[in-house]
């Protein structure tokens, strides 16, 4: 059998994008001042998002499809990609 969940966050995938890029980069730019490190972020943040307009709805919509036949589940691409 084959189904479909849509998730909702408005606020996850913001958060986790933010946390993911500032623990990453903040690793590799430690001679950067606030400012400078904030900039960073905050364009590769953007380019993260851009990204995952493929899957991710609105910034906060996802939808997954569950098949308990073959066990899987595979993130659907959104209609606004």
């Amino acid at each position: 059998m084959k189904f479909r969940i849509t998730f909702k966050d408005p606020n996850g995938v913001d958060y986790n994008i933010q946390e993911v890029v500032s623990s990453i980069l903040g690793s590799y730019f430690d001679e950067l001042d606030g400012y400078e490190l904030e900039n960073v972020v905050s364009e590769k943040t953007l380019d993260i998002e851009e990204f995952i307009q493929k899957w991710v709805k609105w910034k906060e919509c996802i939808t997954i499809e569950f098949d308990t036949i073959a066990g899987t589940a595979t993130v659907v691409e959104s209609k606004n990609a």
